[in-house]
């Protein structure tokens, strides 16, 4: 004979797990809600109009979202665009140098069109430029360049566009969180500024050495670490055998 369960057991089951659905739901959307609202009261990209009014320092080395913050500074009425090797002028310099107040907006590995997507902006937000500094080298002479836009790093057209409603829907991401958590943590005395205002940052690029064509190195692993070891042993019986100089003190006579 198969007994059955009674229906107030059924019934109990089912609000339970009803209970566990709406309390997962509650908490899981309450938590999205509340970390979106910090991102946008936070708003590391100062693009939204009710965010709080603290101090944005460039605490991201991520030059393609954090260059339009400098730019809508209007602290700058000329510019540096380029690539990597154009990153190392410092607009302090250039500012002795010509009189007007430049920023590096040089990006690591830009394209040519992204670029052009800087310095369109720059016009359309600060105003015509009073000088413009580019750094011409490959990207320039890529005969791809008008198709191949974006690298692998992508590039966040919604900061360089006219359009504030969607920075509402790309805000809402883990890179702009973690930004937002680098603001929080600067204003607490917790993270510091990374790059300079005006987007100077000092940057290492790496040597591609050429190949050897001819002969061998003596500088291999293995061979060098037992004649270093040879060497410390012969500096050890050196020290071992130095004469010692016998130590001369003054003595003091009684004889008058």
């Amino acid at each position: 004979m198969i007994v059955g369960q009674p229906p107030q057991a059924h019934e109990r089951e089912d609000r339970t797990w009803r209970y566990f659905v709406v309390s997962f739901l509650s908490v899981l959307l309450g938590g999205i809600a509340v970390v979106y609202l910090f991102v946008l009261l936070v708003d590391p990209y100062a693009v939204i109009p009710f965010s709080l009014p603290i101090e944005r320092p460039l605490v991201s080395i991520s030059q393609r979202h954090m260059y339009p913050l400098i730019v809508r500074s209007r602290l700058f009425d000329s510019l540096v665009v380029g690539t990597s090797t154009s990153r190392l002028l410092d607009p302090e310099l250039l500012d002795k140098k010509f009189g007007y107040r430049f920023a590096n907006l040089a990006i690591d590995s830009a394209t040519a069109w992204e670029q052009t997507m800087v310095l369109d902006y720059f016009r359309r937000k600060a105003g015509p430029p009073k000088a413009i500094i580019v750094g011409l080298d490959a990207a320039w002479c890529d005969q791809n360049a008008d198709r191949a836009r974006v690298t692998f790093r992508g590039f966040p057209d919604w900061l360089y566009d006219d359009k504030p409603w969607n920075d509402y829907f790309n805000l809402f991401n883990s890179g702009t969180l973690e930004i937002a958590g680098r603001l929080v943590g600067y204003h607490w005395g917790l993270y510091p500024e990374r790059v300079r205002r005006d987007g100077y940052e000092v940057v290492y690029v790496d040597v591609v050495d050429r190949e050897r064509r001819h002969g061998v190195s003596n500088y291999g692993m293995w061979d060098r670490l037992w004649i270093g070891i040879l060497d410390l042993a012969g500096v050890w019986w050196l020290i071992r055998r130095k004469r010692r100089v016998p130590q001369v003190t003054e003595v003091e006579s009684d004889a008058r």
